[in-house]
């Protein structure tokens, strides 16, 4: 009996190893979408109330490409300053604005940037599910990750909690994080990033994205 168990130990080695080689890593699926995210940047002059004195900055903001053909990049409406986008900029370049959608707070801006698109969620999402998001969160010149998992895939706070737009993850936001993908396991788009409180985040899902921005993209589903 002493003998045989090496001989099982090393067959239950062989069963048990391949599961664990199969395993799917968030680290590949950010290995390919980080290619598609974007910095959005527009200058902002502020006068302070107490000096009067004129102070000029940067708004950070993430974005995706959603057209490497025509380099067209998806973010949040809020992200520009109202629609202005004073010196917009994707990565350092010059942006302009394509769409803007202030009811759903959300933008198409584009530059003399391809970057691979992504690729929208076609499948039914639910609650539970853990899903990932890049963006430039406090400012940072490369995107940080983020994971959470969804507290509810398409709801309307404003009525109730009736079946709605809205995607709600169990994490919150931080700042420079808005206008950035959220994505599931595949790489695949499920929402964008919009606003946060301090327990949850908060942003359309992809069926309500789509409805707005459906020409901008180079893969619709």
């Amino acid at each position: 009996m002493g003998r045989l168990l090496p001989a099982v130990i090393a067959t239950l080695s062989l069963l048990i190893l391949p599961v664990a080689t199969s395993a799917r890593d968030w680290a590949d699926t950010i290995d390919r979408i980080q290619r598609s995210v974007v910095r959005v940047t527009h200058l902002v002059v502020w006068t302070d109330p107490q000096t009067g004195r004129t102070h000029r900055g940067s708004s950070v903001c993430a974005g995706s490409s959603i057209n490497e053909i025509h380099s067209y990049y998806l973010t949040a409406f809020h992200c520009l300053d109202e629609g202005t986008g004073k010196d917009l900029k994707i990565n350092g370049l010059p942006a302009r604005l394509l769409l803007a959608d202030k009811n759903s707070d959300l933008a198409v801006i584009t530059a003399d940037l391809h970057r691979p698109a992504v690729r929208a969620s076609t499948r039914q999402l639910r609650k539970g599910e853990q899903v990932g998001t890049l963006g430039f969160a406090y400012g940072f010149i490369d995107s940080i990750f983020r994971t959470g998992y969804i507290s509810h895939p398409s709801i309307d706070p404003y009525r109730h909690g009736e079946m709605g737009q809205i995607l709600i993850i169990d994490n919150g936001y931080i700042g420079g994080q808005s206008g950035g993908p959220v994505f599931d396991l595949d790489g695949r788009i499920v929402g964008i990033v919009q606003s946060t409180d301090d327990v949850s985040g908060f942003g359309l899902n992809i069926s309500t994205i789509l409805h707005s921005t459906r020409f901008y993209w180079q893969f619709p589903s």
